[in-house]
């Protein structure tokens, strides 16, 4: 830009200087001096106009830099302190479960003592029934905790083993029959005629995945019915992706609990844990190579659902 206005000044320069046509010198030495000063010192006011357009440019540049280097460093402080907040929840969810976990103990020891001291004065059956809800109390606890342990310090591993699906279906149903006996909710498998029989894959914490999520909708439902529903969701030759939607017919959450549904927290009030089941079973799908998506509608249920890789068996041993 700067270089075509010196040329269009000298051009103009040469014009006055000469004539156009004829060549001939126009005006006298000194004029041509004066003339040239002034042109220079246009040139000059012209160059620090250019110059002082570039630096506000350049300090405005700058300024925007400095701005976007502030908001970097705010959102990186803000991500740290999440993290914070999030590391001194989980020791704090940590600390009450051991706490908990001790005072469970004690209780049961000390209610097991006195139930059987005084079991001349019940039927049996009532007493056996009670040590053994205080000690399946410790034992969910201390289970509970073990996986969180595991999960948070990366000591889990994935066993790919051969394993029927039917079987996995079979001690599911048997699980949580036992678990939720005396429920008036409604327990359906839906399975794709077309899935094989047999997979390559972790067969046990896939069995966790589904209790854990099961335990979650037969705690939120209150009437009606929770369908598991397995299909296919993509196939390349030996290799699968089932797809396993769990739907309950419960009132629903509204989206600031849906954020919260995977943190596992400590409700002081009530003395119970909400979040660790469905954290574990978030976890251990991630592990296992699958993702997991929850929608939820008040009044109108939650669905959760993921897909898991597995290796068919047998292209050929379909369940129909």
């Amino acid at each position: 830009m700067m270089h075509k206005i010196v040329i269009t000044i000298i051009a103009g320069l040469s014009v006055l200087l000469y004539g156009a046509e004829s060549g001939e010198q126009v005006f006298t030495e000194n004029q041509i001096i004066w003339i040239a000063l002034f042109l220079l010192g246009v040139v000059s006011v012209i160059i620090l106009l250019v110059s002082s357009r570039q630096l506000v440019d350049t300090k405005v540049l700058h300024s925007d830099m400095v701005k976007s280097q502030h908001e970097i460093v705010k959102g990186q402080e803000e991500m740290v302190k999440s993290q914070h907040d999030i590391e001194e929840g989980q020791v704090t969810l940590l600390t009450n479960m051991s706490e908990n976990i001790f005072k469970i103990t004690k209780e049961a020891i000390e209610n097991r003592d006195a139930i059987l001291k005084n079991s001349n004065d019940r039927p049996m059956e009532k007493v056996l029934e009670q040590v053994t809800q205080e000690e399946n109390a410790l034992l969910g606890r201390t289970h509970d905790l073990i996986d969180f342990l595991r999960l948070k310090s990366k000591k889990v591993e994935i066993n790919n083993e051969l394993f029927n699906l039917n079987n996995v279906l079979n001690e599911l149903a048997g699980s949580v029959c036992a678990n939720h006996q005396g429920s008036p909710i409604e327990l359906i498998f839906e399975v794709d005629n077309s899935i094989p029989k047999t997979f390559i894959g972790d067969s046990l914490n896939l069995g966790q995945i589904f209790n854990n999520i099961l335990d979650y909708s037969f705690s939120q439902t209150i009437k009606g019915e929770i369908k598991l529903d397995i299909s296919i969701f993509q196939t390349f030759e030996d290799k699968t992706q089932l797809q396993f939607q769990i739907q309950d017919t419960s009132e629903g959450m509204d989206a600031q609990a849906l954020d919260k549904l995977f943190i596992p927290t400590y409700n002081e009030e009530t003395k119970e844990y909400a979040g660790l089941g469905l954290f574990v079973a978030q976890q251990l799908i991630e592990l296992m190579g699958g993702e997991i998506t929850v929608q939820s509608f008040l009044n109108k249920g939650t669905h959760f659902t993921f897909v898991l890789p597995l290796k068919i068996a047998d292209v050929n041993n379909r369940r129909n």
